[in-house]
């Protein structure tokens, strides 16, 4: 049944502080053409008592076990009802021109893939960096691929829409178990089906960067993520017409997230065990072909260094940067 323009499905664990928040700044729309699917992952806080207490009609609440937040996105696609889907994270929020922007050409929405600009804000949804993924609107399943493999912009799958038949009618759904790359996968394989696609220019969502968030917080196994996500990355490149300064992009941002883990690494970890990890065949690999004069003067230091086997410099200068 499709009686709704868009369905916004919002996953949430443990989400009390920001919920509220963003599930109001979704129903800033007044049309009874949206519908809000919060699917409550197994929450223990006071994230699905404060859900209930928002009182409009457009909101439909799924309780699930605590499942991961790939479940949670799939058991919202299932049970949307808009033409269009979206998802957004639990803390962040739209911004206010943003269903003046997806509603405006409402009657003519024949796309299968919307892709839009967004924000990088701080908690307290100050903005930090405004994040335009392409810099014209002419957009081709290659640049995307591109922007996929050289950067983490478009790596997310919140600032786009996708047509809701379109997932269900060729089984696109989030892989389950993954810690991370799930949605550079989920929009891989819509690409994989050829989806027209359409681009704003403009920003419509903030993204909130707390350090508490899962991408922010450093376990051991970000090291195993790494490796799998250069390999999607690497995937990407594989698909288009693919340049030499193209792989040098890949391999100098999958740097800058290398330095960022060891960093975080160096305040809870040993010298051994990361030592151990940057010898390993698949890290050399990252610092090996990273061109240095695509990173700023200290990560270039930091790399030459790295090259070097100069380990406590290196954990040194990381500490201080």
């Amino acid at each position: 049944m499709i009686d709704k323009a868009v369905s916004v499905i919002i996953p949430a664990y443990n989400a009390e502080k920001y919920i509220n928040e963003t599930v109001r700044s979704v129903l800033e729309y007044k049309g009874e053409d949206l519908e809000v699917i919060v699917v409550d992952d197994g929450s223990t806080d006071l994230t699905l008592s404060i859900c209930k207490e928002i009182e409009d009609s457009r909101i439909r609440i799924i309780s699930i076990n605590n499942s991961g937040v790939s479940v949670a996105r799939n058991v919202g696609i299932m049970n949307a009802n808009g033409k269009y889907c979206m998802f957004l994270d639990a803390d962040d929020v739209l911004l206010k021109n943003t269903w003046l922007e997806i509603m405006s050409d409402k009657p003519d929405m024949d796309y299968d893939f919307l892709i839009f600009a967004y924000q990088i804000a701080d908690e307290k949804l100050n903005t930090l960096r405004r994040i335009y993924p392409f810099d014209e609107l002419c957009i081709t399943k290659e640049k995307i691929y591109r922007a996929f493999a050289t950067s983490t912009n478009m790596n997310y799958c919140w600032g786009k829409i996708y047509r809701t038949a379109f997932l269900k009618d060729n089984d696109i759904s989030f892989l389950v178990g993954l810690k991370i790359g799930e949605d550079i996968l989920f929009q891989m394989a819509l690409l994989q089906h050829n989806p027209h696609i359409k681009y704003i220019n403009k920003e419509l969502v903030a993204y909130r960067q707390i350090d508490t968030s899962v991408m922010h917080c450093f376990s051991i196994g970000l090291f195993d993520n790494l490796v799998n996500d250069l390999q999607l990355r690497k995937n990407c490149l594989r698909r288009i017409n693919c340049t030499e300064f193209d792989y040098a992009l890949m391999y100098s941002d999958e740097c800058r997230n290398l330095l960022s883990y060891v960093k975080k690494a160096s305040k809870t970890v040993s010298k051994e065990t990361i030592v151990k990890i940057l010898k390993t065949e698949e890290i050399d690999e990252i610092i090996t072909k990273t061109r240095v004069k695509c990173l700023n003067l200290s990560m270039g230091v930091v790399v030459i260094l790295l090259r070097l086997k100069m380990y406590d410099f290196v954990l040194m200068i990381l500490r201080k940067m």
